[in-house]
C-alpha cells in the first residue's frame, strides 16, 4: 500500500493479514497512529511484512526545507517530530509484540542532506529508533536539487563507513538504492569500478 495511514488503509492492512496476504506500507510517518500501528503489528503469529517510512534527515530544520516549506518552521518542527516518535512507539509496539513486522526507514539524497555529516546523524538516528534497516537512494542524475559529484562521492564515503561500523550488527543494516541505471553507471564511473552494494 503506498499514500498515507488514513482508516481505510487500517481496515486493508487488517483484513489483508487476517486472511494471510503479504501486505506493506509506504508512509511519510506522520498519521503512523496508534490504530496503524496496531494494525501493522498484529501479533506474533500474523502481521504485516514491513513498512518503509520516508524520513529523509535527522533534523527537523532540514526536514522543513526539504518536505514542508509551505508551512511554518514551528508547526514543520512539531510534525518532525511527530514522526519520529512514531516510529518509536511502532518499533516498541513491534517488539513488545514479538511481531515479524520489519520497519525500513528511507532516505533521497539532496543537496540539503547529501553531507558526511547529516548522512551520519541519520544513520545514528535509525539505529537509536530501533529499526531494521535504512535505504538510502542515490537521486536521478538530473534531478533538480540532487548534488553534485564531489557530493555524492563524500556521501558515498561516508555510507560506506557506516556500513562498515554496523556490519557484525544483525539487528540493523544499511541498504543503497540505485534508481535507475543511468545513476549506477554514473557511480561506477565515479569509483572507476563497481560501486559496493
Amino acid at each position: 500500500l503506498t499514500g498515507e495511514a488514513k482508516r481505510t488503509t487500517v481496515v486493508g492492512i487488517e483484513e489483508a493479514v487476517n486472511i494471510g496476504i503479504q501486505v506493506g506500507l509506504y508512509t511519510n510517518g506522520i498519521e503512523l497512529d496508534e490504530s496503524v500501528q496496531k494494525a501493522l503489528v498484529g501479533t506474533s503469529e500474523k502481521s504485516a511484512s514491513f513498512v518503509n517510512i520516508s524520513l529523509d534527515t535527522a533534523s527537523w530544520e532540514i526536514y522543513h526545507k526539504l518536505k514542508r516549506r509551505s508551512i511554518d518552521a514551528e508547526l514543520a518542527e512539531k510534525e518532525y517530530r511527530k514522526n519520529s516518535n512514531n516510529i518509536k512507539d511502532l518499533v516498541e509496539l513491534r517488539n513488545k509484540m514479538k511481531s515479524g513486522l520489519q520497519i525500513y526507514i528511507s532516505c533521497v539524497l539532496q543537496n540539503e542532506n547529501s553531507s558526511p555529516q547529516e548522512i551520519e546523524k541519520l544513520i545514528t538516528l535509525a539505529k537509536e529508533l530501533g529499526v531494521d534497516s535504512i535505504r538510502i537512494r542515490y537521486p536521478y542524475k538530473k534531478r533538480i536539487g540532487a548534488p553534485g559529484e564531489e557530493e555524492i562521492k563524500q556521501a558515498y564515503e561516508k555510507i560506506t563507513e557506516m556500513k562498515e561500523k554496523y556490519k557484525d550488527d544483525n539487528n540493523f543494516s544499511i541498504a543503497e538504492v540505485y534508481p535507475d541505471e543511468e545513476v549506477y553507471e554514473f557511480m561506477k564511473d565515479l569509483f572507476n569500478g563497481t560501486p559496493q552494494m
